[in-house]
């Protein structure tokens, strides 16, 4: 009876791992929008947004490694100062060029819509796979589980980010603590999950899968942005936007969630992308958001 009343108040608890990823977002914008009108660059809020989330997760990341604090305490904190960082963005008025998708549409007769809705139906039908399948698998047991999720789910279980020890060093401690074939590997990922998971009240696979699907979201986000920053009308980055997402091997990576891959296409991947951008287009913009990306995934 326990069991079942657990299983039926999850689903409940799993809007917080949501709340808690949405403020995580949105406080990364903001500091995406104080990093850019500090270094006086125009960057769309696309590329804003999505970088935003990558950002804020490597702040989450040093926050939780060393927090004196246990694990759901550092994770809650951070959602508090998450909301308090994102307020100003509820005070911006929605300025014209902000409507990146919807000034064509305010233009054009219905027939030439359709371009429009059926490159966002496809978009959208492919993220909401990568979001179902995070919130109905267990986590796949791959090598995946044994480095990032396995590590994570020590530290939500024992609401403490511990330390792991090396397979031999675990053996000539008599077996005391943990161990880890890749106790080397920098917090990092299992520090996202640890915090999603314990968002929801203790460890659940599914709540511990969901940052793939805002992982995601934000890559989305940033390709649409760096096809908008070159030049490229709404329609042609939105394709830009759907070939990208469409890639099998990027869907995997996102519906099966546990490796780092999808994080480092969101960090050095578009880092990359955003310099290239730059050397054709000498833009201040990209320049700085691909140095950034950059240090964020090294």
């Amino acid at each position: 009876e326990s069991t079942c009343y657990a299983f039926h108040l999850e689903p409940i608890f799993m809007i917080f791992t949501f709340i808690g990823l949405a403020a995580l977002s949105l406080a990364g914008f903001q500091i995406c929008r104080l990093i850019s009108s500090a270094l006086n660059t125009e960057l769309n809020l696309w590329l804003k947004a999505g970088a935003g989330f990558f950002i804020a997760a490597v702040l989450l990341i040093q926050w939780l490694s060393y927090a004196p604090i246990s694990l759901s305490s550092a994770s809650w904190s951070a959602v508090f100062v998450s909301a308090l960082v994102s307020l100003p963005l509820f005070q911006i008025t929605r300025r014209p060029e902000q409507a990146a998708i919807s000034e064509p549409l305010q233009r054009k007769q219905l027939s030439a819509y359709l371009p429009y809705f059926l490159l966002i139906t496809l978009i959208a039908a492919h993220l909401l796979l990568v979001l179902a399948s995070n919130l109905t698998r267990d986590i796949f047991p791959w090598d995946a589980f044994t480095t990032w999720m396995y590590r994570a789910k020590v530290w939500v279980l024992n609401d403490e980010m511990l330390n792991f020890q090396g397979v031999n060093q675990w053996l000539q401690s008599g077996g005391v603590g943990y161990a880890l074939p890749a106790a080397h590997y920098p917090p990092s990922v299992s520090a996202v999950v640890a915090f999603s998971s314990a968002l929801s009240g203790g460890w659940s696979d599914q709540s511990a899968s969901i940052p793939w699907f805002f992982a995601m979201l934000a890559i989305g986000s940033m390709m649409f942005g760096l096809c908008r920053q070159s030049g490229l009308a709404t329609l042609p980055s939105l394709a830009g936007l759907y070939l990208l997402i469409s890639i099998p091997i990027v869907g995997m990576h996102g519906i099966l969630a546990g490796y780092a891959d999808l994080w480092m296409l969101g960090t050095s991947g578009m880092g990359l992308t955003a310099l290239m951008l730059w050397a054709e287009k000498r833009h201040r913009g990209p320049l700085a958001l691909g140095t950034l990306l950059l240090v964020v995934g090294s």
